[in-house]
């Protein structure tokens, strides 16, 4: 069990490392400054991460650990059950969803994991099941960044049962 400083200041760093992406991208991080807005020390970011990339890796892992579930069941509610996932924490996911880091992308690995569940029994070309995977991503973070909306949910859902529907 983790102790409550422990919990405490790991949810500091987040925040700090949340507020900052908000304000910039994440090239333009640095751990100074990260421990200024945290209000720790360098040796305790390092004592908990490697660094930035450290952070970030662990972010996306997470996330991932929260979305992976919601792909499971059929393809009929994807969409739907994948929003319902992601809505509690929309706005570090769309902080997310906005990095394109060498191996620390959330929207290569979300599209992946959907490409590998689309493509299960699928007859669909790999084509059809990229497209869809990379429309399911893109309007998941339209929808987290701008609101849930019936129709959009609807739309994205329909795209994607025609491109991963059997012919």
């Amino acid at each position: 069990m983790t102790d409550k400083r422990t919990l405490k200041t790991i949810a500091a760093i987040d925040r700090a490392g949340y507020a900052m992406l908000a304000q910039g991208g994440f090239a333009q991080l640095s751990v100074q400054a990260w421990c200024v807005a945290a209000h720790i020390t360098r040796p305790t970011f390092y004592s908990y991460y490697l660094d930035k990339n450290d952070w970030l890796e662990r972010q996306i892992d997470g996330a991932m650990r929260l979305l992976v579930p919601a792909l499971t069941g059929t393809r009929a509610e994807l969409v739907a059950r994948l929003t319902t996932a992601a809505w509690p924490l929309r706005a570090p996911l769309v902080a997310l969803l906005a990095i394109h880091e060498a191996d620390l992308d959330l929207q290569a690995a979300l599209a992946a994991q959907l490409r590998q569940t689309l493509a299960a029994g699928s007859a669909v070309s790999e084509y059809r099941i990229s497209a869809a995977a990379a429309s399911i991503v893109h309007g998941l973070h339209w929808t987290l960044t701008h609101g849930q909306d019936t129709d959009s949910l609807q739309w994205q859902q329909w795209l994607v049962d025609e491109l991963t529907e059997d012919n």
